[in-house]
This record gives C-alpha cells, structure tokens and sequence, in this order.
C-alpha cells in the first residue's frame, strides 16, 4: 500500500505583543500636584514629568480645574 497523503507542516501566523499601559492612574494625590504645579507657572510638559502623568491627561486635568475656577 502506498502512502495516501503527505502531511504537511503548517506555519502559525505570530501574534503581536498587546501594548500594556505604562501611565500612572490619576488619583487626588495626582490631581493635587498637578494643581500645585500649575499654579506654581509650570508648563504641562514638565508637570507631566514630575508626576509621571502624560502631558495630553495634564492638559485636560489643566481645562477642568479652569473650567472649576481653580485655577
């Protein structure tokens, strides 16, 4: 009897690496020093590097505190 088939290796597609966020959370203690910064004439970008927050999430904790009145 001969061989019916010859089975073949099939390759699997590689699956890419899921993006983890490396942002903190904001919480009130954040949300505090934020404040503290901006009110101390701190731009957003370096607000963003002393809490480790980036500086498009310090840009809209900057218009909600405006829109508050506390800033």
């Amino acid at each position: 009897m001969g061989c019916i088939g010859e089975a073949s290796m099939t390759t699997t597609a590689t699956k890419k690496t899921r993006k983890t966020r490396r942002d903190t959370k904001l919480n009130p203690d954040m949300i505090a020093t934020i404040e503290r910064c901006l009110k101390l004439g701190m731009t957003q970008a370096d607000t963003g590097k002393i809490t480790g927050i980036n500086h498009g999430t310090v840009a809209a904790v900057k218009l909600v505190l405006e829109a508050l009145g506390r800033l």
